[in-house]
């Protein structure tokens, strides 16, 4: 989930905030751009175990703006302190340890986070998420497949969590790895399918071909880790024959055979680079239209002679 401090909107409630973005969103309401912004793990209802080592918050502020979080509460339980540090594997991350666990239930973590617009206005934003049964931390992750693709140049992966990481998946990250290129998936955020495409350098992708022959087999880690966590799942592994082929490139249009209808092509025209298509028939060049329309009227003015001296 995504919260956003605007100059207009600071110090607002969450509700009225949301239902501000929500707004210019689907109603497309012109809103100043976001100064102060953060994505949180858990998501929005999203359920983890009672014993999560930590919430991540993400700041995605924009450049320039300073988010500073404030001292998180449990609103249910003010005897649940947390200890607030600098993550070490996500970048801008913020780390929330609880000082025990989660009572079983929706909760709500306020972050009392500030910004420096308009001189550093508080604004209320929390996590909400569901607390369910305590877990172990996961000791598997499970396991990824290579699944077909119709698409040339195209791979997708299938991820298949184990039941123990399952439990955490709303905190979870991955780090994937191919030699030395290498992608990340925030916390909350890792999908069940990873779909590369070659040659894409879109830095959201791994380049599964570069540096690579394309019959080689390409040798992929898997590295999940729970917010917070000192323990990781051993990384999963995959040595997959990646299609490292281009995207199809159409051929381009051929000259040959009968025009349409109003088409113009090389065989058609008269090189100038100008015609006039005339509904019915085949594109006439300038020149041709222009002699057209002189030879017309002249057959009208000779018709006006001869009906004049008939009289």
């Amino acid at each position: 989930m995504t919260i956003f401090s605007y100059p207009k909107y600071a110090g607002v409630s969450l509700a009225a905030a949301l239902l501000a973005t929500a707004g210019g969103a689907y109603a497309e309401v012109a809103l100043p751009p976001p100064h102060c912004s953060f994505d949180t793990a858990p998501h929005l209802g999203g359920a983890v175990p009672a014993n999560l080592p930590a919430i991540a918050v993400k700041d995605t502020s924009s450049p320039g703006f300073v988010l500073t979080l404030g001292v998180p509460s449990d609103s249910q339980d003010p005897t649940l302190t947390f200890t607030v540090t600098d993550d070490a594997r996500q970048l801008g991350t913020k780390l929330l340890r609880p000082s025990a666990n989660f009572a079983v239930g929706a909760r709500v973590v306020g972050l009392g986070p500030t910004c420096d617009v308009d001189g550093g206005d508080q604004f209320f934003a929390a996590v909400n998420f569901i607390a369910a049964a305590a877990q172990p931390l996961p000791t598997t992750a499970g396991e990824v497949t290579v699944a077909p693709s119709s698409e040339r140049g195209r791979t997708q992966l299938v991820f298949k969590p184990s039941a123990e990481l399952t439990a955490y998946l709303n905190v979870v990250r991955v780090e994937i790895t191919n030699g030395s290129n290498s992608l990340s998936r925030d916390y909350g955020s890792v999908p069940t399918v990873f779909s590369f495409f070659s040659g894409d350098g879109d830095s959201n992708q791994l380049n599964l071909c570069q540096g690579v022959e394309p019959s080689q087999k390409r040798h992929l880690e898997f590295q999940f880790h729970v917010a917070g966590a000192t323990s990781d799942p051993p990384p999963l592994t995959l040595d997959a024959d990646i299609d490292c082929r281009g995207p199809e490139v159409p051929p381009p249009p051929s000259d040959a055979g009968v025009d349409a209808p109003g088409a113009t092509s090389a065989a058609n025209t008269d090189g100038s680079g100008c015609s006039v298509g005339l509904a019915g028939n085949s594109a006439l060049p300038l020149g041709g239209l222009i002699g057209f329309a002189t030879l017309i009227a002249a057959r009208a003015r000779s018709a006006r002679r001869r009906r004049s001296a008939s009289k």
